[in-house]
């Protein structure tokens, strides 16, 4: 009988597991940089928002499956084991995205926050997207967490209103006051202690 090469499997345990995060992340999208939380037990998730309201949530599941086959054993390399994880990544990233943009649907719209464009998508629509969003901005002062997602077939599109964005007075003038809103939330803002 073979020995079990405990310490050997417990390692190459831990280096598949960091594999599949780092694949896992790589495929998320502009979810990858949402924070994370272990809940170690139930079946609901409470979210808190910016201004203290809450929402109540069940858990949704994510999972899938590789196989591998006994004759793919032998012929199995480190880059092949590679595929395999970045595969299974791909499918729970594109469920929990799926999940994700289902839940912010369903939250922009409880409060009002949607931005309905007909056709093609233009500097206005921008403007009143701004005008409704919560800003956050880094310790230089610069909006922070703003992420763009969108179909490839707008990429041009989007490409020719961005440049006009950042440059356009409106712009200066929607940033200047939802940098005082953010300030604002900040001092108001109550402190554990």
């Amino acid at each position: 009988m073979l020995p079990d090469f405990l310490k050997t499997k417990e390692k190459l345990g831990k280096m598949l597991k960091f594999e599949m995060k780092k694949a896992h992340s790589r495929h998320l999208g502009p979810f990858a940089d949402s924070p994370k939380t272990i809940i170690h037990e139930g079946k609901k998730v409470i979210m808190i928002r910016a201004d203290g309201s809450t929402d109540e949530m069940n858990m949704k599941k994510a999972e899938t499956e590789i196989e591998i086959k006994i004759e793919e054993i032998e012929e199995m390399t480190h880059m092949k084991v590679l595929d395999k994880i970045d595969t299974m990544a791909r499918e729970l990233a594109k469920q929990m995205a799926k999940i994700g943009y289902k839940v912010i649907e369903r939250a922009t719209e409880e409060v009002g926050n949607v931005v309905s464009v007909d056709g093609t998508i233009s500097l206005n629509d921008f403007w009143e997207l701004y005008e409704k969003m919560h800003i956050d901005f880094n310790e230089e002062g610069q909006p922070s967490g703003l992420r763009l997602v969108a179909h490839p077939s707008m990429s041009s599109e989007l490409e020719e209103i961005y440049s006009q964005i950042e440059s356009h007075p409106r712009y200066q003038e929607i940033m200047e006051r939802k940098r005082e809103e953010s300030r604002v939330r900040e001092n108001n803002r109550a402190l554990v202690g």
